[in-house]
């Protein structure tokens, strides 16, 4: 089982990787094509990130806030929701988290502040999930559709907090009071940009890796992804652990928004949406929504990003070239067979549940086809005959012609003197006997 893991874990590497290199090597295609001097934009898009310390700072500080948004798209993802509400949460965890640190600067100790604002900044980021989780399982409202109108209802919402609550008027740009110095990340590395966000981040990958693996929720929350029916048939409660999957990856999503403003700004001067949220989606695919890969995903992004920051500042190269790269990267996943993926969601399941006990010959068939709601597994032969049921039943559908009938070779009047019933017979004990349908 260890040994299956590894392996699985470094083709997920290889994967990311793979992806990355295909189309950073259209991109340089792309680049050579439109340049006057392809050469030098090479070089500088290959090896500008790190001819500097500080330009590689700035691959680091890049990554620090879609970490936390990968992180949240991870546990989206994992139960199979489009939850798109990490960008919305991002700048709602931003606005409330300056909003108390404002309110409570010089009147609490500062270590006890920082708890306080990183906590508000979860909640911030639970409440924005929380609402097209409800809408999704409630309603049965589309949780895209609702996920991507909430982005711009809390964009508004915190656009008026930082307007009329929070704005200093005597700053020449819309922002808001300054909070205590004492509460701003301290920078970690020397003349560079790379703040103490960046341990936060990597501790919450820790945790959601943790909690995705080695813990039961993590377990039930992957089950419910792949199958929710059979998921539903052995006990798991759907409804609260799609509700509470999305609740928790909003409370990382909030609390990137929350380190991102203590660790860039001394006051909150967000008045549109960041894109991190987006950027989160790209890394969880990335990752395949494994948060322990999430760190590498999100460092090659925040290089390509750094790249093309550097190419479009050095060049005649647009910046916007770097979205062709990021379109590119997920692109690959959806050129994959549908069946090469359905297959491997199926083996990787029932490498999951060999810990479990199950004979896996019992269940890969509810695996692909679903469990009935109904029924107990208390009867018989337990839950080795419901899911042997659920088997035959999948080959029935998936292949017609194995099925429990076959045509009657014999004539019409040969069989059982009943004519009216056709040739089309019930096949009795494995045999071959032609008997009555009934």
């Amino acid at each position: 089982m260890n040994n299956a893991k590894k392996i699985e874990t470094w083709f997920d590497l290889v994967r990311i990787l793979v992806a990355v290199l295909v189309a950073y090597a259209i991109a340089l295609v792309i680049l050579a094509l439109i340049s006057d001097d392809p050469l030098y934009v090479i070089q500088q898009f290959i090896v500008g990130p790190f001819s500097s310390f500080r330009r590689f700072g700035n691959i680091l500080s890049t990554m620090i806030p879609i970490i936390f948004t990968g992180i949240c798209m991870c546990f989206v993802y994992a139960i199979n929701k489009f939850n798109l509400v990490g960008e919305g949460a991002v700048n709602l965890g931003g606005c409330l988290s300056a909003c108390v640190a404002i309110a409570l600067s010089n009147k609490v100790p500062a270590w006890l502040l920082l708890i306080i604002v990183l906590v508000v900044g979860c909640l911030a980021g639970m409440a924005a999930s929380l609402i097209p989780a409800l809408a999704d399982q409630i309603f049965h409202a589309d949780v895209c559709v609702v996920s991507l109108m909430m982005n711009y209802i809390l964009l508004y919402l915190t656009n008026y907090i930082l307007k009329y609550r929070i704005k200093d008027p005597g700053s020449s740009i819309t922002a808001s009071y300054k909070w205590a110095p004492a509460l701003k990340f301290r920078n970690i590395i020397p003349k560079t940009s790379v703040h103490a966000g960046l341990i936060v981040a990597l501790i919450c990958v820790i945790l959601a890796a943790v909690l995705f693996y080695k813990m039961s929720f993590g377990f039930k929350m992957r089950i419910v992804g792949l199958n929710p029916v059979f998921a539903k048939y052995i006990g798991i409660p759907v409804v609260s652990t799609i509700i509470l999957a999305q609740v928790i990856g909003g409370a990382f999503a909030g609390l990137g928004g929350t380190v991102q403003v203590l660790g860039m700004f001394s006051s909150y001067q967000w008045t549109a949406l960041t894109g991190y949220g987006f950027d989160g989606l790209m890394i969880a695919v990335l990752a395949r929504k494994n948060p322990a890969l999430v760190p590498l995903s999100a460092f090659l992004i925040a290089y390509i990003r750094t790249g093309a920051d550097i190419v479009s500042r050095t060049t005649d190269i647009p910046p916007e070239f770097v979205s062709i790269i990021q379109g590119l990267i997920p692109l690959r996943k959806r050129l994959q067979k549908r069946r090469g993926r359905h297959e491997y969601q199926i083996d990787h399941f029932i490498r999951i549940f060999r810990t479990a006990s199950f004979d896996s010959s019992d269940f890969r068939g509810s695996v692909r086809g679903g469990l009935p709601e109904g029924g107990s597994v208390q009867h018989g032969g337990g839950i080795h005959d419901a899911l042997g049921r659920s088997d035959r039943r999948y080959r029935q559908r998936s292949h017609p012609q194995r099925t429990d009938r076959i045509s009657c070779s014999r004539p019409r009047r040969s069989c059982h003197g009943r004519p009216d019933l056709g040739c089309h017979r019930k096949r009795q004990g494995g045999s071959n006997a032609c008997t009555d349908r009934n």
